[in-house]
């Protein structure tokens, strides 16, 4: 049974769950780093080799990082934020996401770092954290396209996030329709002239 079946252009695109992904956000190149401490899970970036103390430290150093809490709701399934959740049994928080000053200014070629720069990097280490929520949620989809004989004709996995319209789900599976209808015209025009 699909999650959610759509049509375009005379095909069929079945969008089920992506049971396996194959992609961890934490493994990609991110600005912050995230360290959680949960008996429970294992959560964050691996290998990070820091201390609870030392974490405590860095949440407190505000001269020389910026970090967001990070916390956990855990209850039939897990999800994260940096706002935290109205529930004090199941929830609470785990850890932070954090980077040097030092860093962003290497990053991003600043000499200082102004109110304005302080909210674009909060901003971004908040995406990170919404976009590992995603992933810890399996809020992670699939699409297969199906032409009018029941085929499957291409498939495509790791899309992040139910809003298909815009999380590229959508524009991926049109796109791979459109070139597979003028590919089929192609090979149309190509027999009627091997006929002639």
């Amino acid at each position: 049974m699909s999650y959610e079946i759509r049509e375009y252009r005379g095909y069929k695109i079945e969008i089920d769950s992506d049971s396996e992904p194959v992609f961890n956000p934490r493994e990609d190149n991110n600005l912050g780093t995230m360290v959680c401490f949960c008996n429970r899970y294992n959560l964050g970036d691996k290998d990070h080799g820091i201390s609870k103390e030392e974490l405590i430290e860095i949440s407190k150093n505000t001269k020389e990082y910026i970090s967001l809490p990070l916390y956990l709701y855990d209850h039939s399934g897990i999800t994260m934020n940096t706002n935290g959740f109205n529930d004090r049994w199941d929830s609470g928080q785990v850890g932070i996401i954090f980077v040097s000053k030092s860093k962003v200014k290497e990053e991003y070629g600043w000499g200082i770092i102004n109110k304005d720069r302080l909210s674009k990097i909060i901003e971004i280490l908040d995406s990170e954290v919404k976009l590992y929520d995603t992933y810890i949620r399996g809020d992670i989809f699939c699409y297969s396209i199906i032409n009018n004989l029941g085929e499957d004709i291409d498939s495509c996995c790791g899309f992040y996030g139910c809003d298909f319209d815009n999380n590229g789900l959508m524009e991926n599976a049109k796109n791979t329709i459109d070139y597979h209808i003028r590919k089929e015209e192609r090979n149309g025009i190509q027999m009627e002239l091997e006929l002639f």
